[in-house]
């Protein structure tokens, strides 16, 4: 905890907004888009893995992309309408597999 308070402190995010929790036994993990109070840097996707032992936090893994805004990406995971603009030919045009 202290580790997330020395951050905020550093740098405070303007919020988190979770777009996806997924449960598998004792982890759950979350996708999570964080805008920053500056609007003038990028926002942030961040994956947060957690390990759960009765009913506590034993475990909390976790990492961040600053997302680009100039992507040449076409597809944006965090666009509610992502699924019905994908393109895989996209997808392999940028050579990612």
């Amino acid at each position: 905890m202290n580790a997330m308070e020395e951050a905020h402190k550093k740098s405070p995010n303007k919020s988190i907004d979770v777009k996806q929790v997924l449960e598998d036994g004792d982890f759950v993990i979350t996708h999570s888009l964080v805008a920053r109070s500056d609007p003038a840097q990028a926002p942030i996707a961040v994956v947060h893995i957690f390990r759960f032992k009765h009913d506590r936090v034993v475990e909390l893994w976790d990492l961040g992309q600053e997302l680009v805004r100039d992507s040449p990406m076409k597809t944006d995971r965090f666009d509610p309408a992502f699924e019905e603009r994908l393109d895989h030919s996209d997808i392999l045009d940028h050579g990612i597999k």
